[in-house]
């Protein structure tokens, strides 16, 4: 038999290309092991002797599309076709071998759905045309008593159809297909098995690409009756979310008694793995992402419970998450206390002479935790600074006061045995002379959770902190189920690459704008000065032109006063370099180009102006007078006690503390322990940053301008 189909016509003499891509349409191998399970030879079911299986002795008169072609000729031996990737698939009807296995634990959760399987007949006939006779059109009728009995209350109900079977020319073929077929519809051969009947639908995930329609499948779930059953599927699809519909209808093995062929064994589910229903002991320990939400919120988000050796989570009756965030509070970074001398990475617990800062009323004592604000590189882990979180122990007893002279630090938890590891999975590193301190302060949250918090398909698990205007350096979480908290994990949050912070900083939000319409010129205070409305830590502090300049460089300082104007404290320096041959627009323009990122993309002020050495330094000297230059044009910036970066990534890096500096002359004093040449970058060191009071007054100046073009329309941003 010969079907043509547009698109597949080939004449006798196609080449071997032709036929190739012909076969890449059509299931070759498929269609064989078809025939073959018609070409068997069985026992006639009508008359004495043996027949071929499945033979088509008919013909086809009518013009018609090849799909209703294609369904006339394959109901001749109980036959199906499907699309499998791209290619015409046939089969055969035979058994319900069982070749793929579902259960609980590869179906998506409450997804199975199954309805009552309702027969639309118990008593059919065929229509065929009788070898026997001349090819005379005869009829088989085969029914179900016992259906017709159980359905039918006080007498047999026929639910009575036909079918023409239109290649069919024996009455023994014509009995053996509408036998297998009646028992398809009543969903078996006994009264057991029509109860057990069933329409099935679920959804499953791409784990089931290797199934399609008229595979016998196997579902294992404690709604299917008797706990398991056997379906054939009968739809498909492929969902947007990748997930599977599958649509099926139960089969049984009686069903195929009358049909020869292969005959193989079900294939067996695999054990659905036990799900734990009960908690053993205390939870895991929490994993997840720290992030920072929106401006003020810390977040902890795609929380999970590692599970213990047994593999239990202990979660099923976790009922409360706590969180401890140690944070430094950016509106009393006043509380800080510089070591007087160095130390080293080992000693631990150590003694060393501090100085508190003498302009704060706050005070140390015993028991408060602290962190080391050292952005030198780590000698150890070269991608890391110096950072190290420690509590003060000493001297004195829990609670007291520790004033100016020694402090007693110890570096790491009593019970942590790890040589290298500070408090607050910070490291040990040795730090320099006149490194300061902060005091880390500690506010807990605790989370009431629901039953399945951690088992929400498609939602992690996330819990949000409101803690504005604070540098968070570690956060301490765990959870608690009726046997009590597990085990807390430490999320230490400093920040080792640009810009370096020792933690995360959650910011206010907030943003004052000045606009300056018109050609820049140098003045002190160009505008009216702006309130301050909402106490806050500096963010970041911006300006841009609208019309730039090729002509030279723009610098400009941005102060706060907190007498009314009486007198300015300097808030940032920052400038517009020049660029050829288009110009520059931004004050960050020129640091972007050197890896810097955007103000939107940062939570610390640039505070960076290109500054760089004017002199070769020498080592080992003692304190030298270096000479720097910027396009920040006539200002230097930095504050006797601070630290800077030199050369800061480069292989002379170094991290040395300004001893003395002269702001006009562009000049600082240091000790240099490397050797460093001229034009070797120099960076302060950027937090903590400077304070806004509610009631403080904004402005700038503009210190320095481009001539003859000084570019016009400026616009300075402070963000909090």
């Amino acid at each position: 038999m010969v079907f043509r189909a547009r698109g597949l016509r080939l004449s006798a003499d196609a080449t071997t290309a032709q036929l190739n891509a012909a076969e890449a349409l059509f299931d070759v191998q498929a269609a064989i092991d078809a025939a073959a399970i018609c070409n068997d030879s069985v026992t006639k079911m009508v008359g004495a002797g043996s027949e071929t299986q499945f033979a088509f002795r008919g013909t086809l008169q009518e013009e018609k599309p090849l799909r209703d072609w294609l369904q006339e000729v394959l109901m001749n031996c109980l036959g199906y076709y499907t699309f499998s990737f791209g290619k015409l698939r046939i089969g055969i009807r035979e058994n319900s071998s069982v070749v793929e296995a579902f259960t609980e634990g590869n179906i998506l959760f409450r997804s199975l759905q199954l309805a009552p399987a309702k027969p639309s007949f118990n008593h059919l006939t065929a229509n065929f045309a009788d070898q026997d006779f001349a090819f005379v059109n005869n009829s088989v009728a085969v029914y179900d008593i016992d259906h017709a009995s159980y359905i039918g209350g006080a007498g047999p109900m026929y639910l009575k159809s036909s079918v023409n079977l239109s290649g069919t020319s024996t009455k023994s073929q014509a009995a053996r297909i509408i036998s297998t077929r009646l028992r398809e519809e009543l969903g078996g051969t006994s009264a057991a098995e029509w109860k057990a009947a069933r329409q099935i639908g679920f959804k499953t995930t791409v784990l089931a690409l290797n199934t399609e329609p008229g595979m016998v499948c196997s579902m294992t779930h404690a709604d299917m009756p008797g706990g398991a059953g056997e379906f054939r599927a009968v739809s498909w699809k492929l969902n947007k979310d990748f997930s599977i519909d599958v649509q099926g209808r139960t089969t049984t093995d009686s069903m195929y008694d009358l049909v020869a062929g292969p005959k193989p064994a079900d294939v067996v589910p695999t054990p659905v793995p036990e799900e734990i229903l009960y908690d053993t002991g205390v939870p895991g320990m929490v994993v997840g992402t720290t992030k920072l939400s929106d401006y003020g919120t810390f977040v902890l988000d795609e929380m999970e419970v590692e599970p213990d050796d047994a593999g239990n989570m202990n979660i099923v009756s976790a009922h409360e998450i706590a969180m401890m965030l140690y944070y430094v509070d950016e509106l009393a970074v006043d509380l800080w206390a510089s070591i007087d001398a160095a130390i080293d990475k080992d000693t631990d617990p150590v003694t060393v002479a501090c100085t508190v800062n003498p302009a704060t009323a706050r005070v140390f004592r015993v028991g408060d935790f602290v962190m080391l604000n050292d952005e030198a590189k780590s000698p150890d882990v070269g991608y890391r600074r110096s950072y190290e979180c420690a509590q003060i122990v000493g001297p004195g007893s829990e609670g007291d006061v520790v004033p100016t002279g020694n402090f007693q630090l110890a570096r790491r938890w009593a019970d942590d045995t790890r040589p290298d590891f500070a408090c607050f999975e910070t490291l040990r590193t040795p730090h320099e002379k006149g490194i300061r301190f902060f005091k880390l302060d500690s506010k807990t949250f605790t989370f009431s959770v629901k039953k399945g918090f951690f088992r929400t398909p498609g939602l992690p698990a996330r819990i949000e902190a409101k803690l504005p205007t604070a540098c968070v350096v570690a956060a301490v979480v765990g959870v608690a189920n009726n046997f009590g908290y597990g085990t807390f994990r430490t999320f230490p949050l400093g920040h080792h690459s640009e810009p370096f912070m020792p933690g995360d900083r959650t910011c206010n939000g907030g943003a004052y704008t000045f606009q300056i319409p018109g050609a820049l010129a140098v003045a002190d205070t160009v505008v009216i000065p702006m309130r301050v409305q909402d106490s806050a830590s500096i963010r970041c502090i911006y300006a841009y032109v609208q019309v730039p300049t090729t002509d030279g460089q723009s610098a400009y300082r941005v102060k706060v006063s907190r007498d009314d104007g009486a007198t300015w404290e300097l808030l940032e320096y920052m400038g517009i370099a020049q660029k050829l041959p288009d110009g520059y627009k931004n004050t960050y323009d020129f640091l972007l180009e050197d890896g810097y990122g955007k103000p939107a993309t940062r939570r610390l002020p640039y505070n960076d102006f290109g500054i760089f050495i004017i002199q070769d330094v020498v080592l080992g000297v003692g304190q030298q007078t270096v000479n720097t230059a910027s396009y920040g044009a006539n200002r230097l910036g930095f504050d006797v006690g601070e630290f800077v970066h030199i050369n800061l990534g480069k292989a002379d890096e170094e991290y040395v503390q300004v001893v003395a500096a002269d702001q006009n002359a562009q000049t600082f004093d240091a000790i240099f322990a490397k050797n460093h040449s001229i034009g070797a970058t120099v960076r302060p060191t950027i937090w903590p940053t400077p304070i806004l009071n509610e009631g403080d007054s904004l402005a700038f100046d503009i210190l320095a301008v481009a001539t003859p073009d000084p570019g016009s329309d400026l616009t300075v941003v402070i963000q909090t």
